[in-house]
């Protein structure tokens, strides 16, 4: 029978212990079902015998804000919400580009960890995001 490399599809690290608590807040959560940081996650792999895994940047609970608040906007009028929208990203978009480099700087640490970087219209429209891709790219 064939050997098959087992590889995690979509996991969410965070920075820190206190940002995946803070990150999944579900009731009854033991400690042990935590492995959200990097350190954390490669000790998982190694005892499940996963030799890579995917993951996602988290953006911190407290960050989020804004973008609850953009889902709001809806109901304006088109200049009225191009505006608003502006304004949300410029607060969200440079925790964005901490989160994502953060992320590129695991995956240089940790090469079974294969980071997906946050791209959203928030980085400055299309062009923002293409400059974001490129940077973390390279």
């Amino acid at each position: 029978m064939a050997e098959f490399e087992i590889i995690d599809a979509h996991a969410h690290l965070a920075r820190t212990p206190e940002e995946e608590r803070n990150y999944w807040l579900f009731a009854g959560r033991r400690a042990c079902d935590r492995y959200g940081t990097p350190e954390r996650a490669v000790e998982y792999m190694e005892r499940q015998g996963i030799s890579k895994m995917t993951f996602l940047t988290l953006i911190g609970r407290q960050y989020r804000g804004p973008l609850v608040e953009k889902a709001k906007l809806g109901s304006l009028p088109e200049k009225e919400r191009r505006e608003a929208e502006k304004k949300i990203g410029e607060q969200v978009a440079p925790k964005m580009r901490e989160i994502n480099e953060w992320g590129c700087e695991v995956g240089k640490r940790f090469p079974q960890l294969l980071p997906f970087s946050c791209i959203s219209p928030e980085l400055g429209g299309a062009e923002g995001m293409i400059k974001e891709v490129e940077l973390r790219a390279s």
